[in-house]
């Protein structure tokens, strides 16, 4: 039943998210092809390359907002709307219910995060010199290099701020969701109360992971004054220590979200 629920929240997400997402790589392409022309004096090309960057950045900032704003609406009008004595009749585990949400925001989440990335690589092969590019070409297959084949202080640093994307991409929705289950608890102002749990929680998290983080850094530090392998390796150490807090805190978030669906569900 968990596929049947995915497979209707992505087309029914999809609708809405897909446009937004072609409209980011199309603006991307318009704006590389002005960079191919861009060196010519002309003050019509000029005025369209300004327009084309605006729209560039505005479908990208459009794109991530949409996807966050979708997110949330969708959770609220299936679980804690009217819709929501619909959903719960269904043949379904209140996990099942939530598990597919998450993996629906989660997935989206990313495509979003990568359609932008791959639209500003479109934009920066054209617009940066060719000279530029392949150094920076040169610089990003070093770091591959030393992240997967030997794996020095810094290439574990660059793998495990890539590992921190997913975890606080995935670990921000379970707190959305479980601060919008909190805020259904009162009978008014669930938006507003909504809103306070989400700063509540997210300010555990953050106390929590400093609490621990910064000791286990400073601790580590002592005398060192350089930036050499052992100083990234110590950051690596903290971002991982850091993202086992944030995944407990996710987990918890999860289960608060289940049980206050499944036995403190507030439906007005």
């Amino acid at each position: 039943m968990l596929v049947k629920l995915l497979k209707h929240e992505f087309w029914a997400t999809g609708r809405i998210f897909l446009p937004f997402y072609l409209a980011v790589l199309a603006t991307g392409v318009l704006t590389g092809l002005l960079g191919i022309i861009g060196g010519q004096e002309n003050t019509l090309v000029a005025v369209v390359a300004a327009f084309t960057w605006f729209a560039y950045i505005f479908s990208i900032v459009a794109a991530l907002v949409v996807t966050f704003v979708v997110i949330v609406v969708r959770f609220y009008r299936n679980f804690l709307s009217d819709e929501g004595h619909l959903m719960f009749t269904l043949p379904v585990t209140r996990h099942q219910l939530v598990l597919s949400k998450i993996i629906v925001s989660f997935t989206w989440q990313l495509v979003s995060i990568l359609v932008s990335l791959l639209s500003i690589v479109m934009v920066a092969v054209t617009w940066v010199s060719p000279a530029a590019w392949a150094e920076f070409s040169e610089l990003i297959g070093q770091i591959i290099s030393g992240m997967f084949l030997h794996l020095d202080g810094v290439g574990v640093f660059i793998s495990m701020s890539l590992l921190t994307i997913p975890v606080s991409v995935l670990s921000s929705i379970l707190m959305v969701y479980a601060a919008m289950a909190i805020g259904q608890l009162f009978s008014s102002s669930r938006v507003l109360m909504s809103v306070i749990a989400y700063f509540v929680l997210y300010s555990i998290v953050t106390l929590m992971g400093s609490v621990v983080a910064i000791p286990l850094f400073l601790s580590g530090m002592g005398t060192r004054a350089h930036f050499d392998g052992a100083y990234f390796e110590l950051l690596a150490r903290v971002l991982l220590v850091d993202n086992i807090v944030v995944i407990i805190f996710g987990i918890v978030c999860y289960f608060v979200t289940v049980h206050l669906l499944s036995k403190r569900l507030n439906l007005l």
